[in-house]
């Protein structure tokens, strides 16, 4: 009975070991081993995500050759009609890497594309299937956002027009438009259907005078609309409202200074935030030392390099909001002797 029970254990121990070992030998394999097609094309599924209609649109597939032989493309075809592929040469010498370009037709076509692209080869006889995709969107804002400038006197101006254009059938509409803000507002003024094509004009407004008092607003528009595929669009919004730094003065002139003199630069926040300073461009002048005499006010010596003639620019941003300020600096156009 002993013998029988000892007999058992050893049999199971020894199946156990030998099916982990061929487990682990073939995920070893499948993990290691790649097919010829894998090798010339690590990726086989291709997405070129979402673009206008008429859009002139060329990205290219990499085919590589990494063996000892040259490799000859017989022919490249595509299962649409919406998209070709050019390859750059029919040959692809050893130890190289060729462009296969796609071409997408963006006028005639509307909508999500899926296309099956087959690369055929001569030598060696092999074949190798891509997928492709492209999203040639049927609805199209202009501008694709807006953007307002408000307070301070350096209005853009409180209305914009923003024209939406959607392709594909006659009968599709806008419901209503919403906003994100009470600041900001918008109405239809016309709308024309011209086939399959619906435009819609809207005029959009900002009220003055409210909401923030200084740096970036972000807000945005929603188009309800009866396409069950999209209900919802929205258009971005950014209103820049009147600037919460100040810089003096407003222009540093160097000309004639010698390149050892430093100047002075005096830059106030309205609001407590975060400042970042910067020449633009770099290595024309330096920042030579920054003090903070309060909370909110800062004083910048600007040194200007070595026989500098170049002129720039001292940049104030917030981290917060991406409000900024600048001081123009004029270079030494002519150095004292």
């Amino acid at each position: 009975m002993r013998t029988l029970f000892f007999t058992a254990v050893s049999f199971c121990t020894l199946f156990c070991f030998n099916s982990q070992a061929i487990s682990q030998q073939s995920v070893t394999a499948t993990t290691v081993e790649k097919t010829w097609e894998q090798k010339v094309a690590p990726t086989t599924q291709f997405d070129f995500g979402d673009v206008k209609p008429g859009t002139e649109l060329e990205p290219f597939i990499e085919l590589k050759n990494h063996t000892s032989e040259r490799f000859v493309i017989e022919s490249v075809s595509s299962s649409c009609g919406c998209m070709k592929a050019i390859p750059s040469t029919k040959i692809i010498e050893p130890n190289t890497t060729e462009k296969l370009t796609i071409q997408f037709d963006t006028v005639k076509f509307i909508g999500r594309r899926s296309a099956s692209i087959h690369v055929l080869f001569a030598q060696p006889r092999k074949e190798i299937k891509l997928t492709a995709h492209v999203n040639i969107r049927n609805l199209i804002c202009e501008p694709e956002q807006l953007e307002f400038l408000s307070g301070g006197g350096t209005e853009k101006s409180s209305s914009q027009i923003l024209n939406v254009k959607r392709v594909g059938s006659p009968f599709w509409k806008i419901k209503s438009i919403e906003s994100s803000s009470d600041r900001l507002s918008a109405k239809i003024e016309s709308v024309e259907i011209n086939g399959k094509t619906v435009s819609y004009k809207i005029a959009c407004e900002i009220k003055q005078g409210t909401g923030k008092s200084s740096g970036i607003q972000r807000e945005k528009l929603i188009l309800q609309t009866n396409d069950s595929n999209q209900l919802i669009y929205e258009i971005p919004v950014i209103i820049r409202n009147s600037q919460s730094i100040e810089v003096s003065p407003k222009m540093i002139d160097f000309s004639g200074v010698a390149t050892d003199k430093n100047k002075i630069a005096i830059v106030r926040l309205k609001e407590k935030i975060e400042p970042k300073f910067s020449i633009e461009p770099e290595g024309v002048f330096l920042i030579e030392n920054t003090k903070q005499l309060n909370d909110r006010t800062f004083k910048l010596e600007i040194k200007p390099s070595a026989a500098v003639t170049q002129d720039a620019r001292l940049v104030v941003r917030s981290n917060d909001d991406g409000d900024e300020a600048s001081i123009q600096l004029i270079g030494n156009k002519k150095l004292p002797e």
